[in-house]
Formats: structure tokens, sequence, C-alpha cells
């Protein structure tokens, strides 16, 4: 699993746009996070937070933190070892609690 904190990096004193189509766009979007950083959180079942100029970096990881000492493990062994991905869905029936799963798995080859 893996838990991804997104600094934005907006400085004190923000850039000045160049020029051109693309400009504006591109100086609103430099102090984003890549958002492969949540892509990948959600696919391995870990955790994404995005910490915005000025907030406090600690409270996030306590969010962190707080989430890994409430956490279950579940086990499985897969009926054939045959090398192949297979897709995995945990589903929870009661409500105000979220599951947080890799989505696949591949078997290893026996």
């Amino acid at each position: 699993m893996v838990y991804a904190v997104g600094l934005r990096s907006r400085a004190a004193q923000p850039m000045m746009p160049g020029i051109g189509p693309g400009a504006l766009r591109d100086a609103m979007l430099a102090d984003l996070p890549d958002p492969g950083l949540a892509r990948v959180a959600e696919e391995t079942g870990g955790g994404y937070t995005e910490i915005k100029f000025g907030q406090d970096l600690g409270a996030a990881f306590a969010q962190v933190a707080d989430e890994l000492h409430s956490q279950y493990l579940l086990g499985y062994t897969p009926p054939k070892r045959d090398g192949k991905v297979h897709k995995i869905e945990v589903r929870i029936t009661e409500r105000g609690y979220e599951a947080r799963a890799r989505r696949s798995y591949v078997a290893p080859k026996g």
C-alpha cells in the first residue's frame, strides 16, 4: 500500500505567466501535485492527502498514522497458481466505512 501526500508548490511570489495560448493554463497548473500520486495510492489500496500552501503538514501525517492504526488485514489464497492477473473486489455492508484494497493481484506460477 502506498500513502501519498501531495504538496502544492506555490511560492510566496506567484510566477508571471508566459506568452502564448497555453501560458495562463500552465501557470495555474504549475503548483499542483502530480495527479499520478493519487492514482498510485488508490490502485495499491493506500490513501492520498493533498496539502495546500500554508496548511499543517503534521496534521496530514497524523491522519495517515490514524488510518494505519485502524486497518484490518484480509488474507486470500488463490485457487490456481497460474501467473495471471485476477481482480479483487472488497465490499462493506455497514454504512460509515470505506474499503481500501488493491484492485488486482498476480497469482504466482506454481
